[in-house]
């Protein structure tokens, strides 16, 4: 039996518990008789919180940045599928092959935004094939189980449960910090292939996949994973499906028309995601942006008034990877909310190795959804000065690795 309060907790009730209570410990402290803005800021499962909060509590926060958001927990069916695919003997990608895959990945797709500087702006637009690196860098096996990764995660009649991973930025804390591995399985056939000891090898990814399907959907804490019902493929049965939605679907927050009362009542919410996230796939994140558009009377551009989505190429989970990735949220949201300053830019940072110490090697502009950031043609790339966030729509642009990745179309009106 669950421990229902516990879930509960988890899925929407904490955060807004400690928020009254935050708000009343303020209140005495200062004996203030108001606090007259309340701010949220989440990344991750925090991400996910903070639309739990805009969906569910409208009234409690003022402004809030939502990270990387963890929209909905059906991402974790994508891992099953993906472990399934990618841990047999014939099919695994041990971590010192992905340097040599996003090597092949640049290649293909860092010239497509208009300059050729190691970061790429919209890994949607790319049209890089697995297949071409069969079989002198990756077996046939191999290839496959790296589509299914990139690949989107299905029903049994073919429509997106959940978008797949973006083609950008595989290794140095991708792919292999979250779904190969460092260590190879232990085990290829076991329930825990890297073992089940409180120090197991295994990717955080896979950990993250497991304990959910034991602790809140299954609920047995000896259940394998592997006997879920998602084929190796992707396709999630029926049976898996319903059974998954109806114990988790309370902790999501990717209901776009939930987000109407937020709205209403002329709040303001920052959302960012990292496009190399190996964590949760940013695709996700587009796709409701765009979802979210599509209900919005006035669409995109009236959005925008309440809504700002910024895409962070090179970005992984909440930080981390190539491309600049340290930026202020807070001050822009303050500015927006206190000032009715929407931003429409933020600009970023990336450190030498992703170490402060080290001293800044790059910085550049975060463009609001859908502009990318163009580069002026002249000077150093890794100076933001070059780079200005021009009235283009280039986000929306989908090659065939967004379309593998269950994004669809050419973008939407101006409207």
């Amino acid at each position: 039996m669950p421990d229902t309060p516990k879930v509960v907790d988890y899925y929407f009730r904490a955060v807004h518990d400690v928020t009254v209570a935050g708000k009343q410990l303020v209140k005495a402290f200062f004996n203030a008789p108001r606090i007259d803005r309340a701010y949220f800021d989440g990344c991750s499962n925090g991400g996910r919180m903070a639309f739990v909060q805009a969906t569910r509590f409208p009234d409690d926060y003022d402004g809030i940045i939502a990270g990387a958001p963890f929209l909905d927990i059906r991402v974790v069916l994508g891992g099953v599928g993906k472990a399934k695919a990618l841990l047999t003997s014939d099919s695994y990608i041990p971590f010192v092959q992905l340097p040599l895959i996003d090597q092949a990945v640049y290649t293909s797709c860092d010239a497509a935004d208009g300059v050729s500087d190691n970061l790429i702006q919209n890994p949607a637009a790319c049209a890089f094939d697995p297949d071409t690196l069969v079989p002198g860098t990756l077996s046939q096996p191999q290839a496959d189980a790296l589509k299914v990764y990139l690949g989107a995660t299905r029903d049994h009649r073919g429509g997106v449960l959940y978008p797949g991973f973006a083609v950008s930025d595989l290794h140095g804390g991708g792919m292999d910090a979250w779904t190969t591995g460092f260590v190879a399985p232990f085990d290829f056939g076991a329930a825990e292939p890297w073992g089940d000891s409180g120090f197991s090898p295994a990717p955080i990814g896979f950990q993250f996949v497991d304990h959910i399907i034991k602790y809140l959907v299954e609920r047995d804490p000896t259940f394998d994973v592997h006997t879920f019902g998602v084929s190796a493929d992707g396709v999630v049965s029926p049976g898996a499906l319903a059974l998954f939605d109806a114990r988790t679907e309370a902790g999501d927050g990717d209901a776009p028309e939930k987000l109407m009362s937020f709205i209403g009542k002329g709040r303001k919410m920052l959302v960012y995601h990292g496009y190399s996230d190996p964590a949760l796939p940013p695709f996700r994140t587009v796709k409701y942006y765009e979802d979210l558009a599509d209900i919005t009377p006035g669409h995109l551009q009236r959005l925008q008034d309440s809504v700002r989505l910024f895409m962070v190429p090179g970005m992984q989970h909440c930080g981390g990877g190539p491309g600049p990735n340290v930026f202020d949220t807070l001050t822009p949201l303050e500015q927006w909310v206190e000032h009715g300053q929407a931003p429409e830019s933020i600009p970023a940072i990336h450190f030498v190795n992703n170490d402060p110490a080290q001293g800044i090697d790059r910085t550049m502009p975060l463009c609001k959804f859908p502009e990318q950031a163009e580069y002026r043609g002249r000077g150093d790339v890794n100076e933001a000065a070059n780079w200005s966030c021009t009235h283009n729509r280039r986000l929306l642009q989908v090659g065939p690795n967004g379309v593998d990745a269950g994004l669809g179309g050419s973008g939407h009106d101006d409207d």
